[in-house]
């Protein structure tokens, strides 16, 4: 599915940015109470006050009935299910079990395994066990440890969610993307683990790993990744997600079981939510890049401020990739007519970075929630860790041709 942009000559240049900002407002509050909610009523407000009700009809209208809009989201639903399988099934502690009595790789490895769950507050899954490993740190550097090592797996996992949805929104190869964006993660494992982990002191005895039990585990989360680069050579992307995402769930029934009660609790992670959360996320975001195509065209703000500084912010404000990756990249596209994977890549990577910190991120608020307290403390110990990594980035991306 290629960006379509419809023109909006007729909308003052200072009107747009008024009613997006205004938008902007509205997602941010009601988003505390509804997500859902608050998509729907930032969508209508800004479509309806820059587009009109017509327009803003059509777009709706084109956008739930679109087919690429609807795989992706019935995806996404497929992914947080296998993520409740894994849950719910015993595997997820399976695989604690089978990294033996290692604390450090424990409060880094898990927190990232279940990074690829794409469930809100899902750092509250793994701060037990870093609460467990650690004993002696104290709570609020426990609690930056679980939201900054949960997170780091976005940095490598091809179905991350964001990744997805701006490879197929873009109409870029998602592994081209990617390819920019892998040097990343080394550079914040490191950071982290210099950071948080390098002066803590193990006073248990190591037990074997079971290699065995880590990869069986793994195989439905593995597995559909090879499945869709194959796949998407010989169909189109969102389909190509589909099976694969489906073969995945096919492995994680037959490896985790598929006994009703195991069937019902796994549902207890609402994939109908990611279902209709993409849904409405893909319309406000085609709502804003209409609304917006002449005011973006005509902000000439250059190249740092579109795909580095703006989306960091807006990761930051909003507490969410998806958004303001995507408009660094709608920044970048008005201005200069081209768009190029490693592009998409910096809009990904800079709003991650101000994502992962965010006072109103659901999982920095249930994992200062779980450890007793509160946001900003933890925000504190994150800051420099994702400040340094986002220092690395820029140096990465001015590098890498």
């Amino acid at each position: 599915m290629n960006c379509l942009f419809i023109a909006t000559n007729n909308i003052p240049l200072s009107h747009a940015y008024l009613w997006f900002i205004v938008s902007i407002g509205i997602l941010i509050v009601i988003a505390r109470k509804n997500i859902l909610l608050a998509l729907i009523i930032s969508s209508l407000v800004l479509g309806i006050f820059t587009l009109g009700i017509d327009k803003t009809f059509v777009i709706i209208i084109n956008t739930l009935t679109s087919l690429d809009v609807l795989l992706f989201s019935s995806a996404t639903g497929i992914i947080a299910y296998i993520g409740g399988l894994l849950s719910e099934s015993g595997a997820a502690k399976a695989i604690v079990r089978s990294l033996g009595n290692r604390p450090k790789i424990s409060v880094s490895f898990i927190p990232a395994l279940f990074g690829t769950l794409p469930m809100p507050g899902g750092a509250i899954l793994s701060a037990p066990i870093v609460d467990k490993a650690l004993p002696d740190v104290s709570p609020d550097v426990k609690s930056a440890i679980n939201v900054y090592f949960r997170h780091v797996v976005f940095l490598v996992y091809p179905l991350q969610t964001t990744l997805l949805f701006l490879a197929i929104f873009t109409n870029l190869n998602l592994f081209d993307i990617l390819a920019y964006i892998i040097p990343m993660f080394p550079i914040s494992v490191s950071v982290g683990y210099f950071y948080y982990l390098h002066k803590i002191k193990v006073k248990t005895r190591k037990t074997r790993i079971s290699y065995s039990i880590l990869l069986f585990n793994l195989i439905p989360i593995i597995l559909p990744v090879f499945i869709y680069a194959i796949l998407q050579q010989v169909l189109s992307k969102t389909t190509a997600l589909v099976f694969s995402v489906l073969f995945g769930l096919i492995l994680a029934l037959l490896i985790f079981g598929y006994k009703k009660e195991l069937l019902i609790n796994a549902l207890k992670i609402k994939p109908h939510f990611f279902f209709v959360l993409t849904l409405l996320m893909w319309l406000y975001m085609e709502i804003a890049m209409q609304s917006l195509e002449k005011s973006l065209s005509l902000a000439n703000i250059g190249f740092i401020l579109s795909v580095i500084v703006i989306p960091f912010i807006l990761g930051f404000l909003l507490g969410r990739m998806q958004f303001p990756a995507l408009v660094g990249i709608s920044l970048y596209l008005a201005q200069f007519k081209f768009i190029t994977p490693k592009i998409v890549a910096m809009s990904f990577v800079f709003s991650f970075l101000g994502y992962v910190m965010s006072p109103v991120h659901p999982c920095v608020i249930v994992t200062a929630e779980y450890f007793h307290v509160n946001s900003p403390s933890v925000i504190k110990r994150m800051m420099i860790p994702v400040l340094v990594t986002f220092a690395f980035g820029i140096v990465v991306f001015l590098l890498v041709p």
